[in-house]
């Protein structure tokens, strides 16, 4: 029976509609079935009371019993045909989500190659404003100018987070076979064909490749002038001036009060705030203030 009910499916035995419809079908079959079945028990009774021949009770009986077989085949092939309707949704389901992840990464490259375009002006707009501070208008910039969007510290869109984005969606790299022979020079990949490469190519280069291959800079840890204070750095490639180093993302370097404080303002460092440290006689005189070393 189960096989007759997946033929009359014509191909389509392995699609969850179809196998619903199946099941829906079978159930009405069986109520058929036993509705035939009290009908023809109803029809012997009265050929037993009527005192009918043989013949016609055999024909009665026979009936009974194909009606019956049919009703245990279409019992037993109910379990089957519910496991592969099972296993049918479960396979849709798989697709499903294949489809929507596969919809998602596409979203998500366009999402990078738009965000990446974004983080480039928004470092030209600070540069433009370390410039003016640079330039002797840090007051000015401190009373006009707002600081840019950003969350705990972090410019949205900053390049340094969408890095992280970036590594999150992309497929881990598929570990080459033992076996396999190496591949020729010419046949490899061009970095034009890598997503990073096309991303980078079409919203800018966030980061400078020798900021990405410079090693990181020491903490600053000496002792500060009195009109300077420590700061960490929240945003890669920043540089507190043009004849210095772009910074990676938590360097520890000394800047200007007046200059830290404008830049901090901008979500670009973090002011570190240091104990006041006290030379031998200031701590026998209490009423006299001690300067930071």
């Amino acid at each position: 029976m189960l096989n007759v009910i997946l033929a009359k499916l014509n191909g389509h035995a392995s699609e969850a509609e179809s196998l619903s419809a199946a099941l829906l079908q079978l159930g009405r079959d069986r109520d058929e079935t036993r509705a035939k079945i009290e009908s023809l028990q109803k029809q012997r009774h009265a050929a037993l009371l009527d005192d009918a021949s043989d013949t016609d009770l055999d024909k009665i009986e026979r009936q009974i019993d194909r009606a019956t077989v049919r009703l245990e085949k279409l019992n037993i092939s109910e379990a089957p045909l519910v496991e592969k309707l099972a296993g049918a949704r479960d396979a849709a389901r798989r697709r499903r989500w294949r489809e929507l992840h596969d919809s998602y990464r596409t979203a998500a490259g366009e999402f990078l190659v738009s965000a990446r375009a974004a983080a480039e002006k928004h470092t030209a707009l600070i540069s433009i404003v370390g410039q003016a501070q640079r330039e002797g208008f840090a007051d000015d910039v401190r009373k006009t100018i707002p600081a840019t969007p950003n969350a705990n510290g972090h410019p949205l869109l900053a390049p340094e987070l969408l890095d992280i984005f970036e590594r999150a969606i992309l497929p881990p790299a598929t570990p080459a076979r033992r076996a396999a022979p190496a591949a020729p020079r010419s046949a490899l990949p061009k970095a034009a064909d890598s997503l990073q490469h096309s991303i980078t190519s079409a919203g800018g280069v966030q980061i400078p490749p020798d900021l990405l291959r410079a090693k990181r800079r020491s903490p600053d840890t000496a002792p500060l002038k009195h009109d300077q204070v420590r700061v960490k750095v929240l945003r890669a490639g920043y540089s507190p001036a043009d004849d210095q180093p772009q910074c990676h993302y938590g360097d520890i370097i000394r800047m200007l009060r007046e200059s830290a404080e404008v830049v901090a303002a901008h979500g670009i460092v973090e002011i570190i705030n240091e104990p006041v440290r006290r030379t031998a006689a200031s701590t026998d005189k209490p009423n006299v203030g001690a300067r930071e070393s």
